[in-house]
């Protein structure tokens, strides 16, 4: 009678353990639908919240930069640096008579001028949604890190990843001597509109549109606005009795438009960034369609690109020019 107990006891602890110690087929198939709709539903917040993340630090680094660039301007008569110039030395030393012609094999860009002068050193010129943090040096050296491309060279003095790039109107390429007009320095106090003029902003993530054959042209200025005459090298626009300034936001020959549709390119490389012709194109969309720009009064603000053309944001002037005819004329106003 015992034994029939302890039977007994023991199916019934069997039965309680499989009715109330697993889940069925259909149970698990029923939590494994309700995960995988948590996950659906998650994911698009959680990638939205990374992207938030990483534009706020995109713009705090170019906050950071802001800073260093009128930290240098101040140590130096208030000029801002040039966006990139021909080095004498590993030391950051140039000479003004080097500038002219095309036969040098590296490079001083802006961002080593003020490195020291960066809260965060290297680590502020980068960008966390752009690939390694930015472009590589046009001439990045040996180190493989440093690579996009294998390029075994003597190294840019550079940042080795560069997520910002220069408005070429006030930080010019270095054709201070020879053409018909020059390139300048710029003095911060010629600057009109300080608050409402851009310095520098982002690159765009596709290096296809940075790329010269193997070169990323990192150490390149850009510009939004169009020179008007028959060449697109500013510098080489000559000195006339135009009258109205020689560059434009307006309708001839680029119009509004025409920017929606240079914005619209993803692949081809561009070669002549800071040249003098509308190359906006390459400033980075990564921000839920917008970009960080940093503005010479040192505040940053996150705009769509073609938003910037048409409140007139790259200056009223082409500053980093000489000669006469140096203002924008309006075609749209």
């Amino acid at each position: 009678m015992k034994h029939a107990k302890d039977r007994l006891r023991l199916q019934i602890q069997s039965a309680r353990a499989s009715r109330f110690g697993g889940f069925t087929l259909i149970e698990l198939l029923v939590v494994i639908s309700i995960i995988a709709l948590l996950v659906g539903i998650l994911l698009p917040a959680l990638g939205a919240a990374r992207g938030s993340a990483q534009a706020i630090v995109c713009g705090a680094n170019e906050r950071s930069v802001g800073q260093a660039v009128i930290s240098y301007s101040t140590e130096n008569k208030d000029l801002l640096p040039p966006s990139y110039v021909y080095p004498s030395d590993d030391q950051g030393n140039w000479r003004w008579q080097d500038q002219f012609g095309t036969g040098a094999s590296w490079y001083m860009h802006w961002s080593f001028m003020v490195h020291d002068k960066a809260s965060a050193g290297d680590d502020a010129f980068k960008c966390p949604s752009l690939d390694s943090g930015g472009m590589p040096r046009t001439f990045p050296g040996t180190e493989r890190d440093d690579w996009q491309t294998a390029r075994d060279t003597k190294p840019d003095l550079q940042a080795p990843r560069m997520a910002y790039t220069a408005n070429s109107a006030l930080m010019p390429r270095n054709k201070f001597i020879g053409g018909q007009r020059q390139y300048k320095l710029v003095v911060t106090a010629e600057i009109t509109r300080e608050s409402s003029t851009i310095l520098a902003t982002e690159f765009i993530e596709n290096t296809n549109l940075i790329r010269n054959a193997a070169d990323s042209k990192s150490h390149r200025p850009v510009t939004a606005l169009q020179a008007v005459g028959a060449g697109l090298q500013a510098n080489l626009e000559p000195n006339s009795s135009f009258g109205r300034g020689r560059w434009i936001y307006g309708t001839e020959p680029y119009g509004l438009q025409d920017y929606e549709t240079l914005l619209g390119e993803t692949s081809g490389a561009l070669t002549d960034i800071g040249g003098g012709g509308p190359n906006i194109n390459v400033i980075g969309r990564h921000h839920s369609d917008k970009a960080n720009f940093l503005f010479a009064d040192g505040h940053v603000d996150r705009k769509a690109v073609l938003d910037t053309m048409n409140e007139r944001l790259w200056g009223d002037r082409f500053y980093a020019v000489t000669g006469g005819d140096t203002g924008v004329y309006d075609f749209d106003k």
